[in-house]
């Protein structure tokens, strides 16, 4: 009945807003299809059935896994079940997702987990921060990682916003990336804006590279009004030199739905890459071989899609990455910052900057 309530209400929202308009029709990017391109040694996450929102993984290898996200609007294929956190130590040859267990006092049956993020402390003390959402509100909740027995201690309910000196913004209606700097005194001046051609979701940083991977959404109608038998498709795209006048944007993965359906976020960890989902299942890719042939898009030019051989891999060493990189920060530690908009639609999530180690 709830979920029937809020599509009546989407609906209405809808029409007063004239979404059904071209214009708005445009912001959701409504028809668009994609090519699929295809991952090698990849396979469907056992274990994660009801979505892998946002992934954030450690330093080592561990990956944190939101799972379970229902959110209004949204399509949800268990209800009435409480969120759940999941870790993969992808240093495994075959990893497994095993659910961590949250300890006692804590209100699980309202546990709706959203976006993630680590913290590691001096101490090597790994905390985990969980934009959470029970009964239709917005928390963000401080668990502290527990490896021995595979669990999170719950910690405190916070407000609080952590920034490093770039900030990237998920503009998903804009399909757009903004590029925030700090300064000393906390205020925010915008760098620039990289514009594409799909709903862009989380946003995940690689250490090594400062290369950015999201899951992206390219029809955003079919996310919001979900149809079993014409599901959402799935996208993942690296961005290479964001700061740079010339960002290349490479589309990793497409799928119309058929595997992967309503991808939200792209995670990599020694070449071994997570793609999680809205609400659907996780992918993942043991692969470091991609093929030569890649599809880079100049979304600037909005041109049509060109493919080309390399030479090399589309993924590159670090120190070939290095030369070419400009301006990019020195940060020791690792932090992320998210904001929640409130509302019919979703989430617009703002995700972490990683320092590049850079050896002089």
């Amino acid at each position: 009945m709830e979920q029937i309530i809020w599509s009546a209400i989407m609906d209405h929202v809808l029409d007063n807003q004239g979404i059904r308009s071209s214009q708005h029709r445009n912001r959701l990017n409504a028809s668009r299809e994609v090519a699929p391109v295809t991952l090698p040694n990849c396979q469907l996450i056992k274990g994660i059935e009801v979505g892998s929102e946002d992934i954030d993984i450690l330093p080592n290898g561990l990956a944190f896994i939101s799972s379970g996200l229902k959110y209004p609007g949204l399509m949800s294929f268990a209800p009435d079940k409480p969120g759940e956190i999941f870790l993969m130590d992808l240093n495994e040859d075959y990893p497994r997702a095993v659910e961590l267990r949250i300890s006692r006092g804590f209100d699980l049956p309202s546990f709706n987990p959203h976006g993630i993020s680590t913290y590691i402390d001096k101490d090597d003390t790994v905390y985990l921060f969980v934009v959470n959402h029970p009964h239709q509100k917005s928390t963000v909740e401080l668990f502290k990682f527990v490896e021995d027995d595979n669990s999170l201690l719950h910690l405190k309910t916070i407000r609080h916003d952590l920034l490093t000196r770039y900030i990237y913004v998920a503009d998903i209606f804009d399909h757009s990336v903004h590029v925030m700097e700090k300064h000393t005194n906390w205020n925010l001046t915008h760098v620039k804006t990289l514009q594409l051609d799909t709903l862009v979701d989380n946003l995940s940083i690689e250490p090594h590279t400062g290369d950015i991977w999201t899951g992206c959404h390219p029809d955003g109608m079919k996310l919001f009004y979900y149809d079993p038998e014409n599901p959402p498709a799935s996208e993942v795209l690296r961005i290479q030199n964001i700061l740079s006048e010339e960002p290349v944007v490479t589309r990793v993965y497409a799928d119309n739905g058929s595997v992967l359906q309503g991808s939200s976020v792209a995670s990599i960890y020694e070449g071994k890459l997570l793609i999680g989902t809205v609400f659907h299942r996780a992918l993942y890719s043991a692969g470091t071989e991609y093929p030569n042939t890649i599809k880079k898009v100049n979304f600037q030019l909005e041109s049509e899609v060109k493919s080309y051989q390399t030479e090399h891999n589309s993924f590159y060493p670090a120190e070939e990455m290095f030369t070419n990189r400009i301006d990019w920060p020195s940060y020791s530690e690792e932090v992320k910052q998210w904001t929640m908009l409130l509302g019919i639609m979703l989430v617009t999530e703002v995700t972490k900057h990683t320092q590049l180690n850079r050896e002089e």
